[in-house]
């Protein structure tokens, strides 16, 4: 909770407009001017300010904003005088509407410390003078109170204190059940306090005496949870609070009889009627409906949260492999978060996520040696391969393979009915590049031999063939029956017939440069 002070009162006075301010002190009043440059009259504002004793503020920065303008009028920086209780300075402010003045400083004994406070709309008039109030506020971001009798204090009020909040006895039945509530607050100037309590739900119960500092709390219902009973304390500089908890409950609910009217009760055994997920009013706890109810629920998320929160609103416990992708986890298992690469590996603590490599999305991966967004013609389709540079440039020589070299000469799909329909062409040619020279199966052989292997001419063309690249070969031209697959061995209408061709130039021409 943040404790907030108020830092006296800022009276603003627009005056009448003629002379001009040439220089304002802490004695400074309200004085005449004209606008620089004879651009017409102007008032002035007179601003006097009172801090909060224990708060020192030596620099109050400045804003004056006007209606339908979004640059500032004025904007500055006021030297002021420290922890002095009075002080005053001037502004010069064209005669007009709409006008609002916001200030800020920040504490020096705490740089956490700070006074805000605005003022607005009002007009600055020709020949009139106009009284205005204003209040800053001063917040401690870095300090608060913690519920249960340990305050934390802040330095925006560092003169008064709160020294206790008791509740006895802590919980009270309905209806008639009553609980004492005792504060006490201390100010260091001795400064008179005023007292103030208020309840978190006013449903539950009120207070006999709310501005009193020892008074009587009486149980209206019964809440399915504790509620706050804050005291806050008043020296007329700034204020503190501090809360306790107590219980309103159901003089019935607990005493192991479903009485009528209770849903359950928590003191009947498991098995028998009236058992359930009981809340202390006798009611039974609704898992799903966004309010968590304790003592029987550690959970309840709207919408539902079943990584984090179980079926039976309990924290799930995260555990790597359970199924559930639970706080603290990137992955799980076979479980990824939308957007995940397909084909991605989950660690075995469920912190990382390993992806695999992709090849032609311009990233040169683990396993890659090449990859064709960044290497044009002469890389694999499985970025594992590339073609010599003496290779394509023989490949490249008109008077050599020139026709026949890339195999982004394959344009469109291969067709309906085919062992790789639908996949394009220029990836089919790649892949039978690929196969052919990475196992060397064309080396002083005929392309044949890769896709017939061991096998002779009968055999092959029998469907006996066993060449380590006759699946790709296969695809690239479209078919599975081997007497058209030796019809189709140069025919640069399929991907694989671009690419045996390619390897046939090469055998003929670029043997040397092409290793083959």
């Amino acid at each position: 909770m943040k404790l907030l002070a108020k830092v006296g009162s800022l009276a603003l006075i627009a005056a009448v407009a003629g002379g001009v301010v040439a220089g304002c002190s802490s004695s400074d009043v309200a004085k005449q001017g004209t606008a620089k440059g004879g651009e017409g009259p102007t008032g002035t504002i007179g601003l006097s300010l009172q801090p909060v004793s224990g708060v020192t503020l030596n620099t109050v920065h400045y804003i004056v904003t006007q209606t339908g303008s979004t640059t500032p009028v004025l904007e500055g920086d006021l030297p002021t005088p420290g922890t002095a209780k009075t002080f005053s300075f001037g502004l010069p402010l064209p005669v007009g509407t709409g006008y609002t003045i916001s200030l800020s400083g920040t504490s020096v004994e705490s740089k956490t410390t700070t006074c805000v406070g605005s003022f607005g709309p009002f007009n600055v008039t020709a020949n009139a003078s106009t009284s205005l109030n204003m209040v800053l506020t001063c917040t401690d971001a870095a300090n608060g109170s913690i519920k249960g009798g340990v305050t934390v204090t802040t330095d925006a009020c560092p003169r008064l204190g709160v020294d206790f909040v008791v509740a006895s006895p802590s919980s009270a039945t309905v209806p008639g059940g009553t609980i004492a509530v005792n504060g006490s607050a201390h100010d260091l100037d001795g400064k008179p306090i005023a007292y103030s309590w208020k309840v978190s739900n006013t449903a539950v119960g009120s207070f006999v005496a709310a501005n009193a500092a020892s008074t009587t709390f009486d149980c209206l219902s019964a809440s399915t949870t504790p509620v706050d009973v804050t005291l806050t304390a008043n020296n007329g500089e700034c204020t503190k609070s501090l809360s306790a908890t107590v219980s309103c409950t159901s003089l019935t609910c607990g005493n192991g009889v479903l009485d009528t009217g209770e849903a359950c009760d928590p003191s009947i055994p498991a098995g028998q009627p009236g058992f359930g997920p009981c809340l202390s009013n006798c009611k039974l706890a609704t898992c799903g409906n966004g309010v968590v109810e304790t003592p029987v629920e550690q959970c309840d998320p709207v919408p539902a949260d079943p990584a984090n929160c179980t079926a039976t609103c309990q924290i799930r416990t995260p555990l790597c492999g359970d199924g559930f992708l639970s706080a603290g986890e990137v992955c799980d298992g076979t479980l990824f978060p939308a957007g995940t690469v397909a084909g991605s590996t989950c660690s075995a603590d469920c912190k990382t996520i390993t992806s695999p490599a992709v090849c032609g999305n311009g990233k040169l991966e683990a396993g890659e040696l090449c990859d064709p967004a960044f290497t044009v013609n002469d890389c694999g389709a499985d970025c594992k391969s590339i073609t010599p540079a003496a290779c394509f440039t023989c490949e490249n020589d008109p008077s050599t393979c020139s026709d026949f070299v890339s195999c982004d000469s394959a344009v469109g799909n291969a067709a309906a009915g085919s062992p790789a329909a639908g996949t394009p062409k220029a990836q089919l040619c790649n892949s039978v590049l690929d196969c052919v020279r990475d196992t060397g199966c064309a080396v002083g052989a005929a392309p044949l031999t890769c896709y017939c292997g061991t096998a002779n001419s009968t055999d092959c063309q029998g469907g006996l063939g066993n060449g380590k690249c006759r699946t790709q070969i296969e695809a690239g031209l479209e078919t599975t029956t081997p007497a058209t697959i030796v019809q189709r061995l140069k025919n640069v209408q399929f991907g694989g017939g671009v690419a045996l061709a390619r390897i046939d130039c090469d055998q003929t021409f670029c043997v040397s440069q092409c290793g083959l």
